[in-house]
């Protein structure tokens, strides 16, 4: 965790402490921080710490086993009235990207295509290539592709024919 999240990403996954099924986990020191790091997002900020009580409250009667243990689950107990800054840490949370595989994925995929042959390529060209390399598992029509750039008027395409 230390090597693959910078500081302030460590510190926004604190908010996972809240589940239910690591309440046993959140002391006052990761409260605090919590409250540090979440407190521009908070709706309000001043009934925090009650909150939190009343969250602990809530599921300390409940088996272990019972308890919701995911991001999701708890976000459905978070009723919006009696835990807005609880419920509004977990949507955080439930939005953040888990990895960057999408961008790692197209600056590779970038890499492929701009190549020494191809560096005179037009941005446009080079975003649309990029586009279809990426998406290249949806369903798109070569026809429609070649029609469109036919109709750009740089290339003779009119000529070919489809297989």
């Amino acid at each position: 965790m230390e090597r693959r999240f910078p500081h302030d990403q460590r510190q926004m996954m604190l908010g996972q402490n809240l589940v239910p099924s690591k309440l046993a986990n959140l002391n006052d020191t990761i409260q605090d921080e919590l409250l540090q790091v979440y407190s521009p997002d908070l709706p309000d900020v001043n009934t925090w710490e009650q909150e939190v009580t009343r969250w602990k409250v809530k599921f300390s009667d409940i088996p272990k086993a019972k308890l919701p243990g995911t991001l999701k689950s708890s976000l459905k107990q978070a009723h919006q009235d009696f835990y807005p800054n609880i419920r509004r840490i977990f949507v955080l949370l439930l939005t953040m990207p888990v990895t960057s595989v999408c961008c790692e994925r197209s600056f590779s995929g970038l890499r492929r295509l701009k190549t020494w042959e191809r560096s005179t390529m037009g941005e446009e060209r080079l975003c649309g290539l990029a586009m279809l390399h990426t998406h290249r598992d949806k369903d798109v029509s070569r026809e429609d592709i070649l029609l469109r750039f036919d109709r750009t008027g740089h290339r003779r395409i009119g000529k070919l024919t489809f297989d």
